[in-house]
């Protein structure tokens, strides 16, 4: 406890004109890990180019369009046993260099919510970006963060929704539901958190990229692997955005038959 305290302030020491807090969760969030399902999880344990496409871009566009925003990455994963694995896919994947905080003890039971809490202490952000899914616990720490921090920060919880009623809990009233990063730029766009230049783009092209992706190998980049399960996914995909119309629309009926289509995977 005492090194992870000493090695917080040290990171957070130069950072203390800093106000956005991004805190992404790594398993299921930007990793393929397929958690729920044990076998699978086992073989995906150390892929390294296993994860989501899209994320990367933009976490990078996100603390560009995010002044004085810092990034960490928080995750169950044990150091000793994954620390070079989830390393290498955060660099292979390029995703944006971020303290990654793992946990010590195999047998620790909150360690996410401990290491949060310190964050919170440390950074004193006046905002707070969290990221997470929906196949183990990150909707029960975060909605526990918002309940304690949201009178004095402004807390935006995404939660990739890719498991369904009988695999995990339900969301809270505070979070935002999301199986690719179009959704979170979208609602960060009505929050006016971010340019509406520069995501609307990013929007865009994902959207496109994401509808006609054709091959999926397993153990390699891929926006939706076959397994996923998104029938407790909501989203409002309208926007002012003119441009925007044909393909969030687009978008949206994809998603109608992606999650809702037993026969389309």
């Amino acid at each position: 406890m005492v090194k992870l305290i000493i090695c917080t302030f040290l990171f957070f020491s130069n950072l203390v004109f800093s106000k956005t807090l991004i805190i992404s969760d790594i398993d299921d969030t930007l990793k393929i890990a397929h958690v729920k399902d044990i076998p699978d999880a086992i073989a995906h344990a150390y892929q390294t180019r296993s994860y989501f496409k899209a994320m990367a871009p933009f976490l990078r566009l996100l603390l560009q369009d995010i002044k004085n925003s810092k990034l960490v990455y928080l995750t169950n994963a044990n150091e000793k046993l994954f620390s070079k694995s989830h390393t290498s896919l955060l660099k292979n994947g390029r995703f944006p260099p971020g303290k990654i905080f793992f946990k010590k003890d195999l047998s620790d039971p909150n360690h996410k919510r401990r290491t949060l809490e310190l964050l919170i202490r440390s950074f004193k952000p006046t905002n707070i970006i969290l990221l997470g899914d929906n196949g183990e616990n990150d909707l029960i720490y975060y909605n526990e963060v918002y309940e304690k921090y949201n009178n004095r920060i402004n807390i935006y919880q995404y939660i990739r929704t890719i498991y369904n009623k009988k695999d995990t809990k339900n969301l809270f009233a505070e979070q935002v539901p999301f199986i690719s990063p179009v959704n979170i730029a979208l609602d960060l766009m009505r929050k006016n958190l971010v340019k509406k230049e520069q995501m609307s783009y990013f929007i865009k092209q994902v959207a496109y990229r994401s509808i006609n992706e054709k091959t999926k190998i397993k153990f390699r980049p891929m926006f939706f692997p076959n397994w996923i399960d998104c029938s407790l996914h909501k989203w409002n995909f309208k926007t002012s955005i003119k441009h925007l119309h044909k393909a969030l629309k687009s978008l949206d009926s994809f998603y109608k038959k992606l999650c809702f289509s037993p026969s389309y995977q």
